[in-house]
Parts: structure tokens; C-alpha cells; sequence
């Protein structure tokens, strides 16, 4: 059985913002993808963005540094 690794997910009220966040994490370098919401959580859209635990306060910095929307920063296991 594969052990569940933990990730960094981030949530939207909208695609378009779904976008936008992921061109300025692409912009600093800062790894990740647009993911469809995994069904433990619940978004105003249904899009998300999905990153290495790791990434956690690279993320928040640029949140914080761009003024950047979005819903909820959550931290989950997935396979």
C-alpha cells in the first residue's frame, strides 16, 4: 500500500484566480499545478492548485507579497 504523502492545496472562489495564482507561482519559480478539488475539501470553484509541503511558506509569502485571492491554504494527505 502507498503511504500518503502530504500537500499543500489552495482553494478559489474563482477559475480566473485559480489562473492568476498559478502565472505568479510559475513566475517565482515555485512548483506546483492546477488540480481538480479533491473531494475532502470544498471550493467556491472547482479548481485548485496543488504543491509539495515543502513550498508551504514560499506560497504564503507570495500570497502575502501579490495580494494574491484566494479561499483556503489547507494542508491534506493524498495518494
Amino acid at each position: 500500500m502507498k503511504k500518503a504523502k502530504e500537500h499543500i492545496i489552495v482553494t478559489f472562489s474563482t477559475t480566473a484566480d485559480v489562473f492568476a495564482f498559478d502565472k505568479a507561482c510559475k513566475k517565482n519559480k515555485i512548483e506546483g499545478r492546477i488540480i481538480s478539488v479533491p473531494r475532502q475539501l470544498s471550493a467556491g470553484c472547482g479548481t485548485a492548485w496543488k504543491s509539495n509541503l515543502e513550498n508551504k511558506q514560499a506560497l504564503l509569502d507570495l500570497i502575502d507579497k501579490f495580494d494574491l485571492i484566494v479561499e483556503k491554504v489547507h494542508e491534506i494527505n493524498l495518494d
